[in-house]
This record gives structure tokens, C-alpha cells and sequence, in this order.
């Protein structure tokens, strides 16, 4: 009897497993997705996909991509979207020359400029840069 009740117990996490497995393949196949967008996909309960995208961004400091909350809502960002940020971050780039530098994946505002960098720092996988704003603005001044 007991065998029979663990067997069940055992089975029920099966379709969770799967679906995390299946929301894993889909995210990365985006350079930036919304949860709302994921949530019709999938065509599963938007707090449901926010409750697995929290999961996910707790356990996220070795991972190469990145979940970031902003205004009320998770935003996956692709790893090729942030090893870019951190290229441009890290050359001494502003925030609106990051956003022109990010266009191209799909990075809209500096508002997302911002929760990546404020994520980034959080995990402590943002590196100093080598070169500070300013000085990068007064090298570009001077030749």
C-alpha cells in the first residue's frame, strides 16, 4: 500500500519536470521574452508562468542567461543579450549607448538597461569595468 501511495507521489512531480524541461528549450530560442507572451504560448495561467520564472531567477548565478523583474512582470533575456550588455557595459559605454548597441536584441528601454545591470550586480556576474563613462566620453572628446 505504501509502495502504491510513493509510486503516485513520485509520478506527480513527472508532469512538472516536463514542463520545466519544455519552458528551458522554449526560452532560449529568444534573445528577450515577456512572461505574458510566454503565458500564450503556452497557453497556461500567467501566475503560473511567473511563479516558474521566479523559480528560475533564484537559481540563476551560474546560468549564462538572465531573468530580470520589471514593472511587474519577468523578462528573460537570452545569453548572447547579456555577454553583449557586458561587452558594451564593460568598454565604458552609457546607458543609451548600450540600448543602441542591444537594439538588435531586441532590448527596448533604459529602464531594461537598468534591471539588467541592477540584476547583473545583484548576482555579483558583473565585472568592474575597464573603463569608466567619463573617461571613455573624454577619450572620444579628445581624438
Amino acid at each position: 500500500m505504501s509502495g502504491i501511495t510513493l509510486m503516485l507521489f513520485l509520478l506527480s512531480y513527472i508532469p512538472r519536470i516536463l514542463f520545466k524541461i519544455k519552458l528551458n528549450k522554449f526560452l532560449k530560442k529568444f534573445y528577450k521574452i515577456e512572461d505574458e507572451l510566454i503565458a500564450r504560448k503556452f497557453k497556461k495561467p500567467l501566475q503560473k508562468i511567473q511563479d516558474e520564472m521566479f523559480e528560475l531567477s533564484q537559481k540563476q548565478e551560474k546560468k549564462e542567461w538572465l531573468i530580470a523583474f520589471l514593472n511587474k512582470q519577468y523578462i528573460f533575456y537570452h545569453e548572447k543579450t547579456i555577454a553583449k550588455f557586458e561587452e558594451v557595459y564593460n568598454k565604458g559605454f552609457s546607458e543609451k549607448e548600450i540600448l543602441d548597441n542591444l537594439k538588435d536584441f531586441k532590448v527596448t528601454t533604459r529602464a531594461e538597461i537598468k534591471a539588467i545591470k541592477d540584476t547583473l550586480v545583484k548576482l555579483n556576474r558583473l565585472t568592474e569595468r575597464e573603463i569608466s563613462v567619463k573617461e571613455r566620453k573624454d577619450q572620444q572628446r579628445f581624438l
